[in-house]
């Protein structure tokens, strides 16, 4: 297990090592947001515009989002007993896909954008909630019934450069939060000078075992992760290829 100290060496390295592929994905997003200012166009004059970056991505995007989903569960034997087990497991995979999509749609949109447009999807979940019970004094059958009836998992697409990570061992994502989110989850954070609204580096360290928080370099949390998992969901767009030297660049290519 690292210590701070070798966590903060750690994301340098890796934010240094992702480099060149962290700046592609601001190039490439600069390219997909470019707009072209026409001027003065004298009447009945027609304009043709010919597909621009934005409109391609889209498209493809457009063209997986309406593929849907389907869920596989391979059979581990032939009797009639592990075929109605899959096909249980099926029918929950499946309402489990449809309710993540009804709530966070655009999650699977971004991360498909994501996918196209820099080479690569993160997706960050599925994180247990379970604020009710922590906030609110409730019975068993309250809690169960609860549950019958809410969907208490976090989701989100994170954009690929706030993420660097290492195959099989551990993820940093770092982004800006705002003050008072962290003071509101963090009752115990030292805010010191800052505003509620003042800008916070927010860093995250995850691996199977352990998870670190930092708030401008300063320890929020660092505890056991209780998942047992680094909640991140990391694949490619396909447009790369391993490289001998097994370079980020390579292998995170985007579709433009």
């Amino acid at each position: 297990m690292r210590d701070i100290d070798q966590i903060t060496k750690l994301k340098t390295d890796l934010f240094a090592h992702f480099g060149k592929a962290i700046d592609n994905y601001k190039t490439v997003t600069a390219c997909y947001n470019q707009t072209m200012d026409i001027g003065y166009v004298p009447p009945g004059v027609e304009i043709y515009k010919a597909p621009s970056a934005r409109a391609d991505v889209n498209a493809a995007v457009n063209h997986i989002m309406i593929l849907g989903q389907d869920v596989y569960v391979p059979l581990w034997s032939e009797s009639e007993s592990a075929k109605k087990t899959a096909s249980k497991f099926k029918r929950y995979g499946t309402a489990f896909l449809q309710e993540l999509d009804r709530r966070y749609k655009n999650a699977r949109r971004n991360c498909i954008k994501n996918g196209i447009l820099c080479g690569v999807f993160i997706m960050k979940g599925p994180l247990y909630i379970p604020r009710l019970r922590d906030e609110v004094k409730m019975n068993e059958s309250e809690w169960q019934k609860y549950l019958e009836f809410s969907f208490p998992f976090y989701f989100r697409a994170c954009y690929p450069g706030n993420v660097v990570w290492i195959d099989g061992d551990c993820v940093i994502e770092e982004y800006t939060r705002k003050a008072v989110q962290i003071k509101q989850n963090w009752p115990e954070w030292d805010m010191k000078d800052k505003k509620d609204f003042d800008d916070v580096k927010w860093t995250e360290y995850w691996t199977s075992d352990h998870r670190v928080y930092l708030a401008d370099e300063e320890v929020v949390e660092d505890k056991e992760n209780q998942y047992g998992f680094s909640p991140f969901e990391i694949g490619y767009g396909g447009f790369g290829a391993e490289s001998a030297g097994e370079l980020p660049e390579d292998l995170i290519v985007s579709m433009i």
